[in-house]
């Protein structure tokens, strides 16, 4: 089992971040106020709040939503399904993180990953 750390609770908490903004994201993309108030119920919920750099750990990982929410920004989301990329010599199986249309119709496959 690996051990608990202030730096892997973080990243456990921006895992349920991502996998809130994908059901959200349905309805339309979340406002950064949406996302940020998400993040700090899942936080308070599982995050290393009693941490002497709790703080530190909180701002990096808002930087993060902050990010995703930009990239989210004027896309059109759409349910996600794993699918495979075939090759010459076989095949790979992605399990994209996100799958949005652009405006311009533009299907965009994206894997989120937060280490």
């Amino acid at each position: 089992a690996r051990k608990q750390t202030a730096f892997t609770q973080t990243h456990a908490c921006l895992h349920d971040l991502i996998r809130w903004l994908r059901e959200a994201a349905r309805a339309g993309p979340p406002s950064q106020a949406e996302a940020e108030a998400a993040f700090d119920a899942i936080w308070l919920a599982k995050g290393p709040v009693e941490h002497a750099y709790a703080a530190d750990y909180r701002r990096l990982a808002l930087r993060l939503v902050a990010a995703l929410i930009r990239a989210g920004a004027d896309c059109t989301f759409r349910e996600t399904t794993p699918m495979t990329v075939d090759f010459p010599n076989g095949q790979v199986l992605v399990e994209p993180s996100d799958l949005a249309e652009l405006a311009d119709g533009t299907l965009v496959v994206r894997r989120v990953r937060t280490g």
